[in-house]
């Protein structure tokens, strides 16, 4: 079972982390100026800004699937790989979910239908289809609309 406190957790400590190596590399490799005072080589918005895209690209790259859902990921347009529920990691630059589907049974109600017997008495007929899908690679690259 995901548990999201877990992962928020981790994400802040993280983030933490990062921005606490970030001000420290900032700190030593400071230079002296002409007071006598020592000035970071970048500022710590410099820094706080860096560490921030590193945190968002990092975080772009975790995909969370649900119970009863898949994904497909292509990297660069090829089909890579299925992903079933759990938490994943992605190379964004390079690769991408094309198709995400969920595995639990759907209900198609077919409308109710008038039709005639040999004999032409007139008669009414309804239906309901469930369906499933079972591999979703061949959902998504061999049938040309799943959805119908």
């Amino acid at each position: 079972r995901y548990n999201c406190r877990r992962h928020h957790l981790l994400f802040k400590s993280c983030l933490i982390v990062l921005l606490t190596f970030t001000t420290r590399i900032a700190n030593t490799n400071a230079r002296v100026n002409y007071y006598g005072t020592s000035t970071p080589p970048f500022s710590v918005n410099t820094a706080g800004t860096i560490a921030l895209a590193t945190c968002l690209l990092t975080a772009s790259c975790i995909k969370i699937v649900s119970t009863g859902n898949e994904c497909l990921v292509e990297r660069l347009g090829k089909y890579k790989r299925r992903l079933g529920p759990g938490l994943h990691l992605i190379i964004r630059p390079l690769e991408r979910i094309s198709f995400e589907v969920s595995t639990q049974e759907q209900v198609m109600d077919v409308p109710p239908q008038q039709c005639y017997t040999r004999d032409n008495a007139p008669i009414k007929a309804d239906a309901v289809v469930f369906m499933r899908i079972i591999d979703s690679a061949k959902a998504r690259y061999e049938v040309d609309n799943h959805r119908l």
